[in-house]
């Protein structure tokens, strides 16, 4: 769907290149039933299909284009649609494309919660350290470890780094370096960093140089400056100590 947008909006363009130049950009065939495609799409969620409103502010929202996004999804979690109200949530916690409200961000995270969406369990442990701080650890604590049973990523990140805070549950290295672990191997760019870390300063487990810097490439491959800035350290304390 995203790249369906995508062909759209060349679609567009060669509207306006049009107005320009006598010579038309010319879409292949494949760029042509794409952007045909997403019309449909686009025309069947007007109509009220929520599966189609799900998928087009899905690609609004990969584009950044949160304006056209939020009404399509809010459309779709009126009707009952999951993954719908859960992006929804995430548009009102983060006020993009609409107001910023941690009170409609928690309602849909709470329907989508209620239907067993992990991603929005997790949602609401975030929301409870945003808006009660300290105060809030205990009651998402048990969010997250819900959602991390469910093998959230985002969960398992955050058990992980409530482990290393010793507030409210004592400090466990070498369980936070599980639960980093666990979400590390799905893809999560924190958690990978923070397993990075615990290797290089034997945190919870046996110190590893060669380990994390696997890790870190991992990060560094998503563009994350962090990593980037880690493994150049890396990589300069090994030159020093050949030169030495």
């Amino acid at each position: 769907r995203f790249l369906t947008l995508v062909i759209f909006l060349l679609g567009s363009a060669f509207n306006s290149a049009q107005a320009d130049t006598s010579e038309p950009i010319k879409l292949t065939y494949e760029q042509a039933e794409e952007r045909s495609n997403f019309i449909a799409s686009v025309r069947k969620a007007r109509q009220g299909d929520s599966a189609e409103q799900w998928q087009v502010g899905l690609t609004y929202t990969r584009l950044g284009d949160y304006a056209h996004a939020v009404p399509m999804l809010r459309s779709a979690a009126d009707q009952g649609h999951v993954q719908a109200a859960e992006l929804l949530g995430w548009s009102y916690e983060n006020g993009l494309g609409t107001e910023k409200s941690l009170g409609e961000a928690r309602r849909w995270y709470l329907f989508a919660s209620s239907q067993g969406e992990a991603g929005a369990t997790a949602a609401l442990g975030r929301l409870l350290l945003k808006e009660k701080g300290p105060d809030g650890r205990k009651e998402a604590w048990q969010q997250f470890e819900i959602a991390a049973r469910m093998n959230n990523s985002d969960a398992q990140y955050f058990l992980g780094w409530m482990l290393t805070q010793d507030i409210e549950q004592p400090q466990d290295n070498a369980l936070a370096y599980d639960w980093f672990l666990k979400a590390a191997h799905q893809g999560h760019v924190g958690a990978q960093l923070a397993v990075a870390t615990h290797l290089l300063k034997g945190l919870g487990v046996a110190a590893d140089a060669k380990a994390a810097r696997e890790w870190l490439v991992r990060a560094a491959e998503k563009k994350n400056p962090v990593a980037n800035y880690m493994l150049g350290r890396l990589y300069a304390g090994a030159e020093k100590e050949e030169r030495e």
